[in-house]
């Protein structure tokens, strides 16, 4: 049998080599300890931007779940950071819109681009919805596939409100120079037909003193001074339009210039337009002119009676009392000569048509129509006569479910 000795291991060389991998591993350990403090401050700072910022930053997978979410996301939509983490972003937009703006964010997802400026609707933690303006850009791995979606939402809701009420200031201030245009070359032809009218119907008199009634040229003349009285009322007309007709007002209780109206209505009516009242009690006297104010209630009620010809449907007249401060009164038409105070509110809705959403606008035009000629030009003549005593109308409308016509005129205060 041979033995062969065994060299003795080398101890010496054996422990400087664990020592050196014990070395490599603290340096490595070290580097790695300083990675994450770095990490970690990063994060930090990453956190006290976003936390201050007004918008809130978010990740999601490919799936479009939250895998990071920035504590800004609590100002703007009231859940906590954790509460979203590995939800679905797509439940975040209200139910009716949801599909659509899923596709529309899946769409940006499948092109593998960055998007920008994409506005949507996302529900707050309260039920409330916001509007939000968002941009991203994809995340790719070291493969260069997406794995998902980094980006941004901010809160644009009072930033959209102030420009709808600075677009809806505009419109005012032109439908206000615009009417008062209208209202100044509507008095100068008033007052220039007036004139003539005045020598024409002076002469028309002369003539008919002059001729007897059996004459054959009595009937013509009388014709004529006809046709000139009703131009003359035609003048009237405008002249109330351009605000310059004399208004005797007084202390008047609405409800006794409303019920001759709907009697004659309810007799003379058609059958099947169907006709509601409620009037309320103890309402304070309004201040308005006895001579206009039917003529101009009267002109609203044909135009509710013209919007049910051939279909028929209801009427509903009513009367009220109401405090408007200012932010009310921005919904009535023109409203810059209103004050904020108690008015007596006349509403006439009608079940009909109603009137579209591109023509609404254009219902106090004085010569503006969309019903055959001569019909539906009343609200022009009502606007002008109502603004003469303080008041104002405001029309709301909704496409094949009717309109409501509300006209405001102050109260007395004694």
């Amino acid at each position: 049998m041979n033995w062969k000795r065994t060299p003795k291991p080398d101890l010496a060389t054996d422990v400087g080599a664990l020592q050196r991998q014990v070395q490599h591993l603290e340096k490595e350990l070290l580097e790695l300890r300083k990675a994450c403090d770095e990490a970690r401050r990063v994060q930090v700072r990453l956190d006290e931007v976003t936390a201050n910022s007004r918008e809130w930053v978010w990740e999601v997978n490919v799936a479009g779940n939250y895998t990071y979410v920035s504590t800004a996301v609590e100002k703007v939509l009231g859940y906590q950071p954790g509460e979203l983490l590995d939800s679905s972003m797509f439940t975040l937009f209200p139910t009716a819109e949801r599909e659509d703006t899923r596709t529309a964010m899946l769409g940006f997802f499948n092109q593998k681009e960055p998007f920008r400026s994409f506005l949507h609707r996302k529900v707050h933690k309260d039920g409330t919805a916001i509007m939000t303006v968002s941009s991203g850009v994809p995340v790719f791995d070291a493969a260069g596939n997406v794995t998902g979606y980094r980006g941004a939402d901010a809160d644009i809701t009072a930033r959209n409100r102030a420009e709808k009420e600075r677009l809806r200031q505009e419109q005012q201030l032109y439908h206000v120079q615009k009417f008062k245009s209208l209202q100044k070359f509507a008095g100068g032809i008033a007052h220039d037909f007036n004139n003539i009218l005045m020598i024409i119907l002076g002469n028309v008199d002369l003539v008919l003193m002059d001729l007897p009634e059996g004459a054959p040229e009595h009937d013509m003349i009388q014709d004529l001074k006809i046709a000139a009285q009703r131009m003359e009322r035609l003048c009237q007309g405008l002249t109330e339009y351009a605000g310059k007709s004399d208004v005797n007002i007084e202390p008047v209780a609405i409800n006794e210039l409303l019920e001759p109206l709907i009697d004659k209505l309810r007799r003379e009516g058609p059958p099947q337009i169907k006709l509601e009242a409620s009037l309320a009690a103890n309402l304070p006297p309004a201040k308005l002119d006895r001579r206009q104010v039917p003529e101009v209630l009267s002109h609203l009620l044909t135009n509710a009676v013209e919007a049910l010809e051939g279909n028929g449907g209801t009427i509903h007249i009513s009367s009220g009392s109401q405090h408007f401060d200012m932010a009310a009164l921005v919904h009535v038409h023109l409203c810059d000569g209103m004050a904020e105070g108690m008015y007596v509110v006349v509403s006439i809705a009608d079940t009909g048509p109603g009137i579209p959403e591109d023509v609404l606008p254009l219902v106090f035009d004085p010569f503006f129509s969309t019903k055959p000629r001569h019909k539906g030009r009343g609200l022009a003549r009502a606007l002008s006569v109502v603004q003469a005593h303080g008041g104002g109308i405001r029309v709301s409308s909704t496409p094949h479910k009717g309109t409501t016509v509300t006209v405001l005129f102050p109260a007395d205060a004694q």
